[in-house]
């Protein structure tokens, strides 16, 4: 049975009442619920919620922190079954949840959306972290491999046959950047000669490419402003004088910039 039974869902809510119990247990006064601010603890603080006190300071007239301390002590001795322990940062205090509570409150949230979830079920496929073979995997690959299992869940869970797909075969134009880059200079190059992990090999010579192709694409747009069209193809010069003539004619450096962007392009 919850420990909320016939009380708010919502465990903040459920901590804005509980404290309004004891404010007016320790102070003699009514409290208006409204007047009781309640949020997340932050990442660096211990806790699971926090109770900013600055309002109601000002209405009792005493030191933050000792009311803070004050009310703390009162909902841990009051309600031992919800709130685990507190601290106190400043004008904040923070309050830790015996892990029955947040079990609790997942079963009955669970209780609630169940029968909308389950609905006719759908073959669905989730295509989640794919991550590039010819580059080096971070951190940022975790999350998504995190996320993408956590969707299938839920979609399995609503009933669904869920596919997870894992895409392996990655090879677009950024491996032939870097094929061409190591033909060009490093065909001895090799993950043991060189003392590199493969993939950081092959992602080396893929910024090599891109540095060259920035480096030649400014002495190519460098020629193009100063009118030698010699390199161009003959198709695209009607285009590239049309960008030229709106290039020398723009008097916005934002747009000058639009338009080299558009002659690189």
């Amino acid at each position: 049975m919850s420990i909320y039974t016939n009380q708010p869902s919502c465990i903040s809510q459920q901590l804005k009442l509980d404290t309004q119990a004891c404010l007016v247990s320790i102070f003699n006064l009514e409290f208006n619920i409204q007047d009781i601010q309640v949020v997340e603890t932050k990442t660096e603080f211990i806790g699971d919620y926090s109770i900013v006190i600055f309002a109601l300071a000002k209405q009792l007239k005493q030191n933050p922190e000792q009311i803070a301390n004050t009310v703390g002590e009162k909902l841990v001795e009051k309600f031992a079954t919800k709130y685990k322990a507190f601290n106190v940062i400043k004008g904040f205090v923070n309050i830790e949840l015996h892990d029955a509570v947040l079990n609790n409150y997942l079963t009955d949230s669970e209780k609630l959306i169940a029968p909308k979830l389950l609905e006719p079920a759908n073959t669905i496929m989730v295509e989640f972290s794919s991550p590039n073979t010819n580059k080096p995997l971070h951190f940022g690959h975790m999350r998504n491999i995190f996320l993408g299992n956590s969707v299938c869940k839920i979609l399995s869970y609503a009933g669904n046959k869920v596919v997870k797909a894992n895409l392996l075969n990655d090879r677009g134009i950024h491996i032939c950047k870097s094929m061409y880059a190591w033909m060009q200079d490093g065909k001895k190059a090799t993950p043991e000669n060189m003392g590199k992990k493969g993939d950081h090999l092959v992602g080396d010579f893929y910024v090599q490419f891109e540095n060259e192709m920035k480096a030649d694409a400014q002495i190519l747009l460098q020629e193009i402003l100063s009118k030698n069209l010699n390199n161009i193809e003959d198709k695209q010069k009607p285009e590239a004088e049309k960008l030229l003539h709106l290039f020398n004619n723009a008097t916005d450096d934002v747009k000058k910039k639009e338009i080299e962007s558009k002659i690189l392009d």
